[in-house]
């Protein structure tokens, strides 16, 4: 348990470490920065805007319910196809004898 409470520990402060280092590049503070202005803002209007959260989150999942709805009759819709055509098949080709032997009969 020891050894792992200092493994544990030894990548909490490498990991603290590496993080400490990468900001001292000015490219990469500025785009922490930005992006920790972004989530803020948008932690931010979640907080006040609940029900626009739910009401989107429901239209999406709307969207996406609708689309699975198609999706299946899409596939319902092949199948069928592909059934009849299984179908079919044979019966042309059986027609396709019966006129290949007709056509060997006339000449």
């Amino acid at each position: 348990m020891k050894s792992q409470n200092k493994l544990l520990k030894g990548l909490f402060i490498g990991a603290i470490a590496g993080a400490a280092l990468s900001l001292l590049d000015k490219k990469t503070r500025d785009d922490v920065i930005s992006k920790s202005r972004s989530a803020f803002s948008k932690i931010k209007q979640c907080a006040e805007n609940p029900m626009e959260i739910a009401d989107k989150t429901k239209e999406k999942m709307n969207s996406v319910k609708r689309t699975i709805e198609q999706t299946i009759e899409d596939i319902e819709f092949v199948s069928e196809k592909v059934k009849e055509l299984k179908e079919t098949t044979p019966k042309v080709m059986e027609i396709m004898k019966e006129a290949k032997e007709k056509w060997k009969e006339r000449l």
